[in-house]
């Protein structure tokens, strides 16, 4: 049987930002610590795809014992601005926008869960014209463990499938028994 409930992530798997988001982390933590901390800074980043920006943020804090940096929140609301003046540079993977379409003529149910901030990933794929409901589209601060329990609640019967590109995409995957596309 095809799966019905399709969940989405976001950066990486429909556009291509995830090159973008790496630099804005390093460019504003470069701003407050010494490249060695930003090294580390981008690695944790890296290593922890669909964790949200605040999380990050708070483990370049905890890592920044000693500089002065703002709060997990401002340093937010910087990076939620610079990645807003680049978002002309964000494309969609090739094909995304195709599969969606053909999931949308076959009646499936579509859900994005980002580990992005919920508004701005809605204004990025409603700019790239996704054919997704906006009201379907889901991010930080509300983390993607909960987003995904509570689509399955809604949707407990139905057969789903995950396309991520993070551990932490198969692990939401296989916590709801959805299937997983890497």
């Amino acid at each position: 049987m095809n799966s019905q409930l399709h969940i989405f992530d976001c950066d990486g798997v429909l556009i291509l930002s995830n090159k973008l988001k790496t630099e804005s982390f390093n460019e504003i933590a470069a701003k407050f610590v010494p490249q060695n901390i930003v090294d580390k800074f981008i690695a944790f980043h890296k290593a922890n795809g669909g964790v949200s920006r605040w999380e990050k943020f708070l483990y370049l804090r905890n890592i920044s014992r000693g500089y002065d940096l703002p709060d997990v929140d401002h340093l937010s609301e910087e990076f939620a601005s610079l990645v807003d003046s680049k978002l002309n540079t964000i494309s969609p993977i090739p094909g995304a926008r195709e599969y969606i379409e053909k999931l949308v003529k076959e009646s499936a149910i579509i859900y994005v869960v980002s580990g992005g901030e919920q508004s701005q990933v809605r204004r990025i794929l409603m700019n790239l014209k996704f054919n997704i409901d906006p009201k379907r589209i889901f991010g930080s601060p509300t983390s993607k463990v909960n987003h995904f329990k509570n689509i399955r609640k809604k949707y407990q019967f139905s057969d789903a499938m995950t396309y991520g590109d993070s551990l932490l995409d198969a692990k939401c995957a296989i916590s709801i028994n959805s299937k997983f596309t890497f």
